[in-house]
């Protein structure tokens, strides 16, 4: 089941083959483009019409599809797409496009691709594509100036189906083919694994993927992935989250996943096959007591959703599973159902929680009764919570009974830790130093890099406060400690410099 977001107007043409454009404009930023130049070098074109006061526009444009598929597959991805937003409105201006009064929003800071509009730019090729109505998306295929409409359809890999079934064999590198997505940095407790995004541009389905895994450079190993069954294999075009099962990465150290092979051959198409990730201790959020709220918001199909919470060593504290009804062949309906299940967890201190949901039919939770043909009118997805009910993690959706809507996942880590929780592993600065053991029970040692042993370091620590407390100084150390057996548990922060010059932020140490 897919969702269609609907134009300004009632009425939007699904599908509406353009007449040839060939068009030279210029964007917001004083760069010139034509048409023709990205259709002739093999590019696959979209063209995104709105306008900047249209809120349908506005929320197609938040689901951040469009930008995405520009990271991974335009200019500094695999180079295969370019695209354009054009604001279609007459009054178009930078101001309304920045989000003045008028706008919907701020479009500029959040499209990472060409903007075209002021000046009659956009107006222009409004109507060179006889576009009446917002938002229209058309699609040119390498070589061809005539744009054809598509569907602007959730999620990605949908959408980027309904496109690609215009261009097949332009869009396709080869047989096997896959791509890793760009991730932004993440927070991360050591009782989980990694996981990294694929997509297959292929044209067969992926049945098996080597990934191999580095810090600095050296080679950690290689995670071979094997689909279990024809039905889990990864369909062309399709898009799929692979955990890289056996790895712990380093603390707010990058590594990089690197795809080494597809179906026991060497990728045919090598751009996009190398992203670099980084998971940090430091991004994942805190909990402000030792009690949690957990809050279960199932749909129609609660027999597909199960959820766990495990603690630093990796045990189990809390989970739950729901019973499928049988208001229908799928598992719909029964007392588990369109229903909020809260739970309680008390966490102990120093511990940092993973929270794992799953989604066993992998189409997420979504508001759809497929028997009856009926929406649910209610809210959707997962929450956990503070005793003050702030929220720690929080992946909710609204829905109503007009349309279709869904939060989207088969498998999701929500990491959260207890209140002063610090890693129990060696911290590493800037400029590799590192700061061991964590928590201390008083003696801290600070071990540096080869490249810091000539000249004067001076360590200072301070309490949780700011106030500085020990200060001590070294000249030509390869390690120093710190004897801290006279401090008060609690939290303090190390800083080091070396000639005046520090040496990578404050270091956060647990004496206990």
């Amino acid at each position: 089941m897919k969702k269609v977001l609907l134009g300004c107007l009632i009425f939007m043409v699904n599908i509406f083959a353009a007449q040839a454009q060939n068009w030279t404009a210029t964007d917001i930023d004083g760069n010139v483009h034509t048409l023709q130049d990205y259709l002739n070098d093999g590019k696959t074109v979209l063209v995104d019409i709105s306008a900047h006061w249209c809120d349908n526009c506005w929320e197609w444009h938040e689901q951040g599809i469009m930008q995405k598929i520009y990271e991974e597959f335009g200019p500094d991805g695999t180079d295969d797409v370019m695209i354009f937003f054009i604001d279609g409105s007459s009054s178009s201006s930078l101001a309304l496009l920045g989000g003045a009064a008028g706008s919907e929003g701020d479009w500029i800071s959040t499209t990472p691709f060409p903007i075209i509009g002021p000046n009659g730019q956009g107006s222009a090729i409004k109507t060179m594509y006889g576009v009446n109505s917002y938002p229209r998306l058309f699609v040119h295929c390498p070589g061809s100036t005539a744009g054809v409409e598509i569907s602007r359809t959730i999620p990605m890999s949908q959408f980027i189906q309904s496109w690609t079934n215009e261009c097949p064999s332009p869009w396709s590198n080869g047989t096997n083919d896959a791509t890793l997505f760009v991730e932004p940095d993440r927070g991360f407790c050591s009782s989980g694994y990694p996981d990294v995004t694929l997509y297959n541009q292929g044209t067969v389905p992926i049945s098996s993927a080597a990934i191999a895994y580095e810090e600095n450079g050296a080679v950690l190993g290689t995670y071979n992935w094997t689909a279990p069954d024809a039905n889990s294999e990864i369909s062309p075009l399709d898009i799929s989250k692979i955990r890289l099962d056996g790895f712990t990465p380093t603390n707010n150290v990058p590594f990089t996943a690197r795809i080494t092979s597809i179906n026991g051959t060497a990728d045919n198409h090598q751009p996009g096959n190398e992203e670099s990730y980084k998971y940090s201790s430091s991004l994942v959020p805190p909990a402000s007591a030792y009690s949690v709220t957990i809050k279960i918001y199932t749909d129609y199909y609660p027999g597909h959703t199960s959820w766990e919470l495990k603690n630093s060593a990796g045990n189990v504290i809390l989970s739950d599973s729901y019973a499928a009804g049988n208001g229908d062949a799928l598992g719909g309906g029964g007392p588990d159902a369109e229903k909020v299940h809260t739970y309680t967890a008390s966490l102990s201190a120093n511990n940092c929680y993973t929270f794992f949901i799953e989604d066993s039919n992998g189409d997420g939770m979504h508001n759809f009764h497929y028997q009856t043909g009926v929406y649910y009118n209610g809210v959707l997805g997962y929450e956990i919570l503070n005793s003050n009910n702030t929220p720690i993690v929080s992946k909710l959706t609204t829905t109503s009974s007009s349309s279709w809507k869904r939060l989207v996942f088969s498998e999701e880590f929500e990491y959260f830790k207890s209140p002063g929780f610090v890693n129990n592993e060696e911290l590493t600065i800037e400029n590799g130093i590192k700061v061991f053991p964590n928590p201390s029970t008083g003696g801290i040692n600070i071990e540096l890099a080869a490249t810091n042993l000539q000249g004067k370091l001076l360590v200072r620590i301070f309490d949780n406060m700011g106030k500085q407390i020990i200060e001590q100084s070294y000249q030509d150390p390869q390690q120093v400690y710190i004897d801290g057996t006279k401090l008060p548990e609690g939290i303090y922060y190390i800083e080091v410099s070396k000639n005046g010059d520090i040496l990578g932020a404050k270091t956060v140490v647990r004496v206990n």
